[in-house]
């Protein structure tokens, strides 16, 4: 006997309801996991983070990307929370909204902090900046303690003057002469680094 095209519709349909519950037993199960990961794996990444909120280490450009890499993925993972709000109780949803205001506050921490670790550092080392006009970039340049720290600047712009500065800085927080290497690429470079160094 063949089926009528109302009971082949009818058993599609219950077919495709037995579905879509399955599929939000699957989700109602799985999202509170999801809620408790995002909020362990943002406590880890904020305790990180949160050493350097004194702005008494430096934070190198490699880490702030890897941390802000983190904290974008568990921002998507929060978007597809806030997307998904029906199927949490109350206390979830809540923590949601809260790890997606710390989330946003820490990337913004990150985004600002070599500005404000300049800025602080130069009110540490005033007696340093005192006399010297170096603008915004310069200064950046010398207090910057990246694992590569590349100067790129058009002639007459200070890039020798903010080399020495920078070595001059070095010195003054701590570092033996003895572990700084300077390189010139002509000999007349070189002697007007050293000339600038002894003035420094």
């Amino acid at each position: 006997m063949i089926p009528s095209p109302l009971g082949i519709t009818a058993l599609l349909i219950s077919t495709i309801v037995a579905l879509v519950f399955s599929l939000l037993l699957v989700f109602e199960l799985r999202l509170p996991k999801m809620v408790r990961r995002v909020g362990e794996d943002l406590k880890g990444i904020e305790g990180q983070i949160l050493e350097y909120q004194s702005y008494t280490k430096y934070m190198a450009k490699r880490e702030r990307i890897g941390h802000g890499k983190r904290l974008n993925s568990l921002l998507s993972h929060l978007q597809f929370l806030r997307k998904s709000r029906r199927l949490l109780d109350a206390q979830r949803r809540t923590l949601v909204g809260q790890y997606d205001s710390k989330v946003k506050h820490l990337l913004a921490f990150l985004d600002q902090f070599i500005p404000e670790y300049t800025k602080r550092e130069v009110e540490r080392h005033k007696t340093f900046f005192a006399f010297k006009s170096f603008d915004r970039e310069q200064t950046e340049a010398i207090i910057k303690k990246d694992e590569f720290n590349l100067v790129i600047a058009g002639a007459g712009s200070g890039k020798t003057r903010t080399l020495t500065g920078r070595y001059a800085f070095l010195i003054e927080s701590g570092a033996s002469p003895d572990e700084i290497l300077a390189l010139a690429y002509t000999k007349s470079a070189a002697e007007e680094m050293e000339h600038r160094l002894r003035d420094e």
